[in-house]
């Protein structure tokens, strides 16, 4: 299953012969109640705590 968004499906229906706007795409998308997956990027950056010493193996 692939993931589309209103710009990915404007370029598709353009490569179909279908003209049409990233907004009009937008529009439709808004009305039928349709929203792309996002997925968040990873930040290496978000897990910068100090790692304790104390700690032992199990």
């Amino acid at each position: 299953m692939k993931r589309y968004g209103a710009d990915k499906l404007c370029r598709v229906l353009n490569d179909w012969g279908i003209t049409c706007s990233i907004k009009r795409v937008q529009r439709h998308m808004k009305l039928l109640g349709i929203r792309s997956v996002v997925v968040k990027k990873y930040n290496h950056k978000a897990n910068h705590e100090k790692v304790l010493d104390n700690k032992g193996n199990i």
